[in-house]
């Protein structure tokens, strides 16, 4: 009810319904066979799951999108990708959800696409996190 403070009971509740939510979550990115990275609004990359890994062969890492530039893919023309291509970095750079697309890495096919995501709490439109899913073929 607005303006009904909160009980010790309440608090315990929530935090109870939280922690439920947060596993739920966890339990879904690490038993998802897509890959699923996560980065703030610069591009450091925050989140990725067992997937992601295993797809990457080990832990990506950077600080910001300039930083994706040590991770090897090309276009279907045989061109490297610039940080600036990855479809993360367009959905940070654009505000938008990026079509499906391929992306050969080494030996791998890539589908990948991402998303920007808006925090509602920050009373704002601007993305404050992207997400990229990838699945090797």
């Amino acid at each position: 009810m607005p303006g009904r403070d909160l009980t010790e009971k309440d608090l315990v509740e929530t935090a109870g319904d939280l922690s439920r939510e947060r596993g739920l979550i966890g339990a879904i990115l690490n038993h998802s066979p897509h890959g699923i990275i996560v980065s703030d609004v610069n591009g450091k990359l925050v989140l990725q799951n067992k997937a992601a890994e295993s797809i990457w062969a080990g832990s990506a890492s950077a600080d910001n999108v300039a930083g994706w530039g040590k991770y090897r893919a090309f276009h279907s023309d045989g061109r490297p990708y610039e940080p600036t291509d990855w479809s993360m970095a367009r959905a940070l750079a654009n505000h938008e959800t990026t079509q499906p697309q391929e992306i050969q890495g080494g030996e791998v096919t890539l589908r990948t696409f991402a998303n920007h995501l808006v925090d509602r709490a920050l009373d704002s439109f601007e993305p404050s996190r992207a997400w990229s899913s990838f699945f090797a073929t």
